[in-house]
C-alpha cells in the first residue's frame, strides 16, 4: 500500500511540474509574440502575431514585439485588439511619405530597450489628404479631410488611442512632416530619453490628456512643444523644450509676418483658434499641472500656457518668451512649493490668469517687457504696436501669501485689474521708468483694493502713476515720491529714528518712486529715506502713509507732491481701459522734497 501511495505521490508531483513548465511556457510565448527585424526595404518575422507586406509591418494581435534592425521607408503598424508594447532595441525606423509608427486600433506601449539607441523618422513629402493642417494641429483639432479616416497624420508616431512611452533607453523622433509623437486619446511617459524634432507640434494629444512622470525629454518644434487637448500633468523629468524660432524672434518680426495668424498677440481675443498658429512649450486645454522637473524653455509663443488652470506646485524652470508671456493661464493659476524656482529672464508678462493670481511659496525671478505678475489679462505687448487683450469676465485677483519675488518690469511690476493683497513673502519690485505704468497697480477704478498683511515689500519705479498701499491694509506701509531721479546704481537705505537700518537696496535702474512696507514699521515712528543725495523723512501717522503724485507729470523727476487726502478720483490711466483711478490710502506730506532737507510725510 505504501509503494502504492508513493508511486501516486510522485505522478501527482510530476503532473503538477508538468503543468508549471506547461504554465510558464505558455506565459513566456504571450510574454514575446514575435521579434521584428527591420532590413532596409523590407522586414522579417519571427513568431506571431505579425506579418509583412512589402515595407509594411501589421501587427494584429495583442502581446510584446522586439523590433531591431533598419527600415529605410516604410510603416509599422498595430491594428490588434488588446494591449501590444513594442520593444524597440536598436532600431530605426524611416517613412519618407507619412507615419513611420501608425496605430489603428489597439493600446500601445513603446518601451525602449535598456543601453538601446532607436530611431523614428516621417520624411518630408506629406499625404496631402491625410495630414493635420498646421492650424488645426496648433488649435488641437483634425483637418476635416482626415478626421475618421485610418490614414496617416505625417507624424513620426501616430496612434488613434492612447500612446505610452517606457524603458531605460534613448529614442529620437523626427517628425519632418508634422507632428513629432501623436496620441489622439492621450500620451503617458513614463521614463527614456527622447528627443523630439517637429514640423509643428513636438508632443500632441488632440483630444486627450498628457502626463509625464519621468524620463529625459527635449523637444525642438516649429509648432507647439508639448500640446494636451485636455489636461497636461508633469510630476517629474528632465525638459529642454524650444518652440517656435525659441527666443530669438521678436514681437515686432511676428508683425512684420502677419501678426494677425500669430495666437493671441495680436487678435485681443487670447483664444486658441483654428486660425493662430500656436508656438507654446507647453499648452494644455483644460488644466495644466507640474509638482516636479526641471525645465529649461525657450519659445516665441507663451512658454507655458492653459486655456484652463494652472498649479505648479514644484519644479526648477528657466524660462525666455520672446514674445510671448512666460506662465500664461485663462483661469486660476497658483504658484506654490517650498523649493519651486522659476527663473523668466524674458517675456512680455512674466505669470498672468485672466482670473485669480495666487502665489503662495517659491523662489521666482520675472523680467518682462511689459507687467511682471498680472491678474485679468491686459496689454499684450509694448511701444507703440501693442495692442490690448479684452480680459475675460468674472473675478479678477491677485493674492501673494509668501515666497520671494523679484521682479523687472518695463510696464507695471505687479498689476491686477481687481484686488492686489500682499499677505507675505519678500517682494522687490523694479518697475517702469516710464510715467504710464506702476510698480504696484490695483483694479482701483473698477472697485478693487490694494492692501498689505504681511511681508516685505520694496517696490520702485516712475512716480507718474505710483499707487500706494490702502487703509484697509493691516500692515504699515508708505509711499514717497523724489522730486529728482534716482539714477541707477544708487544705494537706497530705510532707517529708523535711532539709525538701524531696515532696508538697503542698490538700484538697477532709474526711478523716482519708493513704496516699502515690512513689518518693522510702527504707528508714530519716523523713518528716513535715503537715496544718494536725497533724503527724505515719513512718520507713520496713519496705516497707509501715500505721498502719489497726481496728473501725469510725475515721471522721473517731475513729480510734484499733494498737500492734502487722497481719497479723491485721481488720474486717468492710458492702456488701462481709459478708467480713472482713484487715490490710495492716507496721503499727508506738503511741499516738494529737497536733496537738502528732509520732509516729513503726516496723515491728513
Amino acid at each position: 500500500m505504501k509503494k502504492i501511495r508513493l508511486v501516486l505521490l510522485a505522478l501527482a508531483l510530476s503532473a503538477i511540474c508538468l503543468l508549471a513548465a506547461c504554465s510558464s511556457t505558455t506565459a513566456a510565448s504571450a510574454a514575446v509574440n514575435a521579434t521584428i527585424t527591420l532590413s532596409g526595404d523590407t522586414a522579417a518575422v519571427s513568431g506571431s502575431g505579425a506579418a509583412v507586406s512589402g515595407s509594411t509591418v501589421t501587427v494584429t494581435s495583442a502581446g510584446t514585439y522586439t523590433v531591431t534592425g533598419n527600415l529605410n521607408d516604410g510603416q509599422l503598424v498595430v491594428d490588434a485588439s488588446g494591449d501590444v508594447t513594442l520593444l524597440l532595441s536598436g532600431a530605426s525606423l524611416t517613412n519618407t511619405a507619412d507615419d513611420a509608427i501608425h496605430v489603428k486600433s489597439g493600446t500601445v506601449t513603446i518601451q525602449l530597450a535598456d543601453g538601446t539607441e532607436n530611431t523614428v523618422t516621417s520624411g518630408t513629402v506629406s499625404a496631402a489628404s491625410a495630414t493635420e493642417t498646421a492650424a488645426g494641429a496648433a488649435a488641437g483639432t483634425t483637418d476635416t479631410a482626415a478626421s475618421g479616416t485610418d490614414d496617416a497624420s505625417g507624424a513620426a508616431i501616430f496612434s488613434k488611442e492612447a500612446l505610452t512611452f517606457t524603458g531605460t533607453g534613448s529614442l529620437t523622433v523626427n517628425g519632418s512632416i508634422n507632428n513629432g509623437i501623436a496620441g489622439k486619446t492621450g500620451v503617458t511617459i513614463q521614463s527614456g530619453t527622447i528627443t523630439v524634432t517637429a514640423a509643428n507640434d513636438g508632443v500632441k494629444s488632440s483630444a486627450g490628456a498628457i502626463t509625464i512622470a519621468d524620463g529625459t525629454l527635449t523637444v525642438t518644434a516649429q509648432g507647439d512643444g508639448i500640446s494636451a487637448g485636455t489636461d497636461l500633468t508633469v510630476t517629474g523629468g528632465t525638459f529642454n523644450i524650444t518652440s517656435g524660432d525659441g527666443s530669438e524672434t521678436t514681437l515686432s518680426d511676428l508683425q512684420a509676418q502677419g501678426g494677425m495668424q500669430f495666437g493671441d498677440f495680436f487678435n485681443g481675443s487670447d483664444t486658441d483658434s483654428a486660425d493662430d498658429v500656436s508656438m507654446k512649450a507647453m499648452k494644455a486645454g483644460s488644466s495644466l499641472k507640474i509638482t516636479g522637473g526641471t525645465f529649461a524653455i525657450q519659445s516665441t509663443d507663451h512658454a507655458i500656457h492653459s486655456t484652463g488652470t494652472i498649479d505648479i506646485t514644484g519644479g526648477t524652470f528657466s524660462i525666455a518668451s520672446s514674445a510671448g508671456k512666460g506662465i500664461s493661464g485663462h483661469g486660476n493659476v497658483t504658484i506654490d512649493g517650498e523649493t519651486t524656482g522659476i527663473t523668466i529672464t524674458q517675456s512680455t508678462e512674466g505669470i498672468e490668469s485672466k482670473a485669480i493670481l495666487t502665489i503662495n511659496n517659491g523662489t521666482i525671478d520675472i523680467t518682462a517687457t511689459d507687467d511682471g505678475l498680472n491678474a485679468g489679462g491686459g496689454s499684450t505687448g509694448t511701444g507703440q504696436t501693442s495692442t490690448t487683450a479684452a480680459a475675460d469676465s468674472g473675478t479678477h485677483e491677485l493674492i501673494i501669501n509668501g515666497g520671494t519675488l523679484t521682479i523687472d518690469a518695463s510696464g507695471d511690476g505687479i498689476d491686477s485689474n481687481g484686488d492686489l493683497t500682499v499677505n507675505g513673502g519678500t517682494i522687490l519690485v523694479n518697475g517702469p521708468t516710464n510715467s504710464g505704468n506702476g510698480a504696484l497697480d490695483s483694479g482701483a477704478e473698477n472697485g478693487g483694493t490694494i492692501s498689505v498683511n504681511g511681508g516685505t515689500v520694496l517696490a520702485l519705479g516712475a512716480s507718474g502713476m505710483a499707487e500706494g498701499f490702502d487703509t484697509r491694509s493691516t500692515q504699515y506701509s508708505f509711499l514717497y515720491n523724489f522730486s529728482s531721479t534716482i539714477a541707477a546704481g544708487t544705494e537706497i537705505t530705510i532707517t529708523d529714528a535711532s539709525g538701524k537700518q531696515l532696508y538697503s537696496y542698490t538700484t538697477a535702474k532709474d526711478c523716482s518712486s519708493i513704496e516699502f512696507s515690512s513689518a518693522d514699521l510702527a504707528e508714530g515712528a519716523a523713518y528716513t529715506i535715503t537715496a544718494g543725495s536725497q533724503t527724505a523723512t515719513v512718520t507713520m501717522s496713519a496705516i497707509a502713509v501715500n505721498s502719489a503724485s497726481t496728473g501725469m507729470g510725475g515721471g522721473m523727476g517731475g513729480g510734484q507732491m499733494p498737500s492734502g487726502g487722497s481719497s479723491d478720483p485721481g488720474q486717468t490711466r492710458p492702456g488701462k481701459g481709459g478708467g480713472t483711478r482713484p487715490g490710495q490710502g492716507t496721503d499727508g506730506s506738503s511741499g516738494t522734497p529737497s536733496s537738502s532737507a528732509a520732509t516729513t510725510a503726516k496723515a491728513a
